[in-house]
């Protein structure tokens, strides 16, 4: 591995992430540990112009070791690789970029298209100043949540506000005479 951190640094963190990871599995059933392909660098006019950064291919993967003392190895999970939906939502909510064609994510003869997929998002941000494609890797645990519930709301929403009570409280005030 190409890293910046020490042997001991790396050692610690890898112990952490192993722990984490199974944690998260033991606690919610789902994958929380991924390998991320390309990140966005961009810059959050909404809160002071901090630069941020953002995964954008997640592959699914787990990490093993045989004892306290062994090496981790890291494997892919027979789950699909995908690309992240909620930078996304957030890039065409936010700042009206639509990207398309990247949800399945494109493939080629070896698996994902990792270049288009970079590529098409760069295109896509090239005019926002300070915002870059970045052909990085990391390793780390992704929690989609509070997305998948974003998610459901959105797109059930004629449905929720045919309830008087949901109406209400999306309207923040009463929308209905109570008998």
């Amino acid at each position: 591995l190409r890293t910046a951190f020490t042997e001991a640094a790396l050692q610690k963190n890898l112990t952490n992430l192993y722990r984490s990871s199974r944690s998260s599995m033991e606690e919610t059933g789902s994958n929380a540990l991924f390998l991320s392909l390309g990140t966005l660098k961009w810059v959050d006019e909404k809160r002071g112009n901090q630069v941020r950064y953002a995964p954008l291919m997640l592959f699914p993967i787990e990490m093993r070791r045989a004892s306290a003392r062994a090496n981790y190895t890291i494997r892919l999970r027979d789950e699909d690789p995908q690309a992240n939906v909620s930078l996304l939502e957030m890039l065409k909510a936010d700042y009206g970029i639509e990207i398309g064609g990247l949800d399945p994510l494109p493939c080629d003869e070896s698996g994902v298209d990792t270049r288009l997929v970079l590529n098409t998002v760069k295109n896509k941000v090239m005019d926002q100043p300070g915002w870059e494609v970045l052909e990085a890797a990391v390793i780390g645990l992704f929690s989609f949540s509070q997305f998948v519930m974003w998610n459901d709301i959105h797109q059930h929403a004629d449905e929720l506000r045919a309830s008087k009570v949901v109406d209400s409280m999306v309207e923040g005030h009463l929308t209905w005479t109570p008998e």
